[in-house]
């Protein structure tokens, strides 16, 4: 922090920073990984000195593993291994082919012991029942771990693991023969992965930044590209897209559909009978109320406006808790025998949610595409309610 005529900003500075790479876990099982020692302390941008604000380097924990894992794949590839994408909790890793899962788990002590802890484990969840599975774990981590043998040489540890391989039958050199018969998939290319993660992104969101194209990339790229690789193809894909200011982006299928879902909601104006009067309208919202129930300004607000638009097409829009359910089912109840109200959500999980919160019979968007909608009974007109539309 850099505080300059009374006002105090995080300002860039400059800090030491120092990798040791290690090749061995603590229970001198093959593990390579490295450490970044930070010194807390920064040269502000006026050339004065301050401790350094860590934050960041919290919040941006998984995104540093990312980019660190997704580097490392990289040049791994280069070396002519062939890489496996693996899901972790932390993000997208990477194993190397041609390595049995039995011999993964001959040098996966750590993991196991890990693992084994369960006693502990189940005392942690009594006495935290709040605690999430992340930290429970952490601890689990801290209290297994064992004190570092500081004396152990890299020759003793590839004594012990040779020894090791030997007793589950193979051999170091029969295992790195396996790794180097591995047949390499096809690498995809830098604007390839770029594509697919704004292709991903933009098929639940309409406008996207530019770090959660890279963040998707990162993921995407374990095995296949590197960050610099990835950045450059970035850089070309942006001239096919629609900036609007700010790193947020979407694509010109996406502009088009959202243009074509406007001209649908002007073309709809005007084109629906009114579910209910204003004054009928008013008197189900009041009689509600009158009779105990409970109503916001905003629930009040948008029972009446469904109930009365004439428009095709109409979005109310609340946040989660803010009572959508409560005001759909007042609906539902007001609706006579000469309207029919069929209720889609994108999930099974959601009908199931806006079926039994709002009364409104109800199916998933996919099946309600899929199947031809029956024809109304004579003089009755249907409303449809898509939940979580956006």
């Amino acid at each position: 922090r850099q505080t300059v005529n009374g006002v105090t900003e995080e300002v860039d500075g400059k800090g030491i920073f120092a990798l040791f790479a290690h090749s061995a876990s603590r229970d001198g099982d093959p593990h390579a990984h490295v450490h970044l020692v930070t010194m807390n302390v920064v040269q502000r941008p006026d050339g004065t000195y301050s401790t350094l604000e860590n934050n960041k380097l919290v919040q941006h924990q998984k995104e540093t593993f990312q980019i660190f894992t997704t580097e490392l794949a990289a040049e791994t590839a280069k070396l002519g291994y062939s890489v496996e994408q693996v899901k972790t909790a932390a993000g997208m890793s990477f194993e190397i082919q041609g390595i049995s899962q039995h011999e993964r788990n001959l040098f996966s002590s750590r993991h196991n012991s890990i693992r084994d802890a369960e006693a502990y484990r189940a005392e942690l969840r009594e006495r935290l029942p709040h605690a999430s599975d992340t930290q429970i774990d952490n601890m689990v981590q801290r209290q297994t771990r064992r004190e570092k043998n500081h004396s152990l040489t890299a020759e003793e540890i590839k004594t012990s693991i040779a020894e090791r391989l030997e007793l589950a039958g193979t051999s170091t050199e029969a295992m790195l023969a396996r790794v180097a018969q591995a047949e390499q998939g096809q690498r995809l290319t830098a604007g390839q992965i770029v594509s697919a993660a704004i292709q991903d992104l933009t098929t639940t969101e309409s406008v996207v930044s530019g770090k959660q194209i890279m963040a998707t990339a990162e993921k995407l790229a374990v095995g296949h590209a590197c960050r610099a690789e990835l950045s450059a193809a970035f850089a070309e894909a942006r001239a096919g897209l629609i900036a609007y200011g700010n790193d947020q982006f979407t694509t010109v299928e996406m502009r088009d559909m959202q243009l074509g879902m406007a001209r649908e909601i002007l073309d709809g104006k005007g084109q629906f009978e009114a579910v209910k009067s204003t004054v009928e309208a008013k008197a189900v919202t009041d009689s509600f109320l009158e009779q105990g129930g409970l109503l916001t300004p905003g629930q009040k607000t948008a029972a009446e406006a469904i109930m009365v638009s004439e428009d095709k097409m109409l979005l109310v829009q609340g946040v989660a808790g803010a009572g959508k359910s409560t005001m759909l089912k007042l609906v539902n109840n007001s609706i006579g025998q000469d309207v029919r109200i069929i209720g889609l959500a994108p999930t099974g999980a959601a009908v199931a949610a806006l079926q039994n919160s709002s009364g409104i019979e109800s199916q998933t968007v996919a099946l309600f595409l899929q199947k031809e909608l029956e024809p109304p009974q004579p003089g009755q007109r249907t409303l449809i309610v898509v939940d979580e539309a956006g």
